[in-house]
């Protein structure tokens, strides 16, 4: 991004401010730059930058209320997958040892942030699950509806005498 004059500090217009947060989120959240990095491309003070991320981190976070999280986190490992792409097609392209190794370390680098993101999306589904079962229960019990439900997506080892009774129970109430 390219200001039309050089700025030196100051208010901006709301036009320039538009332009330069939205320069800083394609910086920061597309492609990984650091605050102190985007302030070296745009020349732009570091704490306006940062600033524009705090304003941008508010944003999505006032977004969630709205929509699922899990939208933005899809997004995320979207965008990491892309970097993942750029980064070894240049990786096919680059001759020195050192480059390779330094590349490679990137791709790692990509390579847990996704697994990262991949592990909070399922805790985060897990505990949207176990909140909204936890909620309804308690609306059976105010209601007094003699009914409760279950998290299927939780796991428990017993025996196989109480995995018997419990199917049974299960089957049994399916019945009803």
């Amino acid at each position: 991004m390219k200001l039309a004059h050089e700025k030196k500090g100051g208010p901006y217009t709301k036009d320039e401010q538009r332009k330069r947060r939205d320069e800083v989120y394609r910086l920061h959240f597309e492609y990984g730059y650091s605050a102190r990095k985007i302030a070296e491309f745009l020349k732009i003070n570091r704490g306006t930058i940062n600033r524009d991320i705090m304003y941008w981190h508010a944003s999505i976070a006032n977004k969630w209320r709205h929509l699922d999280p899990e939208i933005f986190v899809k997004n995320q490992i979207e965008r990491l997958e892309l970097q993942r792409t750029r980064l070894r097609k240049q990786l096919d392209n680059v001759e020195s040892f050192q480059e390779k190794i330094i590349i490679e370390k990137i791709i790692l680098d990509i390579d847990m942030k996704i697994a990262n993101f991949q592990i909070r999306l399922v805790e985060s589904t897990s505990n949207i699950h176990r909140k909204i079962t936890d909620g309804i229960n308690e609306w059976q019990e105010q209601e007094k509806s003699g009914k409760r439900v279950l998290l299927q997506d939780m796991f428990f080892e017993v025996s196989e005498k109480a995995y018997q009774k419990m199917y049974n129970i299960y089957r049994e109430d399916m019945k009803l």
